[in-house]
């Protein structure tokens, strides 16, 4: 039980981290200073987390607009829950059938998507 409130814990602190790149951003534009690239965004996103990139784009009512952003910020979401399903699966140690399966759905997914 501890283990689990500690990564709880651990997955809370590192949501702070995109949350306030994308608040300096949104500071950063208002100010008229030098503004952080996109790519830097969403790669905060994808290795920090979803909730506090989702947080910040909504309290600070950045980047909402923008459809090419939003685009990608849905692609790179949707990768970082599969990569984090697929870690669950394989640390869990759960048998390589269902592994393969859920691999298998979302190719199929993924192809009829693109």
């Amino acid at each position: 039980m501890n283990l689990i409130i500690e990564l709880l814990t651990l997955i809370m602190v590192l949501q702070i981290l995109p949350f306030l790149i994308y608040g300096i951003d949104k500071l950063f534009a208002k100010l008229g200073f030098f503004r952080i690239p996109e790519k830097i965004l969403l790669a905060t996103t994808f290795i920090f987390g979803i909730i506090g990139s989702i947080a910040a784009m909504m309290v600070f009512k950045h980047k909402t607009r923008k459809n090419s952003f939003r685009h990608n910020f849905t692609v790179i979401a949707l990768l970082r829950i599969i990569v984090m399903v697929s870690l669950g699966l394989i640390l869990m140690d759960v048998p390589t059938s269902v592994v393969e399966n859920f691999i298998l759905t979302l190719h199929s997914l993924f192809s009829y998507l693109w």
